[in-house]
């Protein structure tokens, strides 16, 4: 696993508790809340903080909504810094086949052309023989 998806792992577990324990404490206290026992505000917090965001439980204080607001958005983040790491990872394992493949290909590139320039070296050599045969009978 790559190291930099640890301490995103770590902040999204963390995340989720922390989330449940600030709505709870601005929701339960309200009478309209849905949000009324700790499970409840577990419950909210990781659907929300999945982006799934189910809509059962929401937060009816303003100061429930605006914390809701920057935790749906923290959530975002976590699943698009999330993402953009795999899809790195995903695209240098890509890269490196593929520049591995290249290598490859250049190798054989040049055994051949060193194959050729033997051959050429060869074909030199036989015809100056010849030529030299040629000069000394005429």
């Amino acid at each position: 696993m790559n190291k930099a998806f640890i301490p995103l792992i770590i902040v999204a577990v963390l995340l989720v508790p922390f989330g449940a324990l600030v709505i709870f404490s601005l929701e339960s206290s309200n009478e309209n809340s849905e949000i009324k026992t700790l499970l409840d505000a577990f419950w909210w917090s990781t659907v929300t903080i999945t982006t799934v965001g189910y809509g059962d439980l929401v937060p009816v204080t303003d100061s429930g909504r605006i914390f809701a607001i920057f935790y749906i958005f923290s959530g975002i983040l976590i699943a698009g810094v999330f993402i953009s790491l795999f899809t790195v990872k995903f695209y240098n394992k890509i890269i490196e086949h593929s520049t591995k493949h290249e290598f490859t290909e250049a190798e054989k590139i040049m055994k051949k052309m060193e194959g050729f320039e033997k051959q050429q070296k060869q074909n030199t050599e036989t015809l100056e023989k010849l030529l030299k045969k040629l000069e000394e009978k005429n």
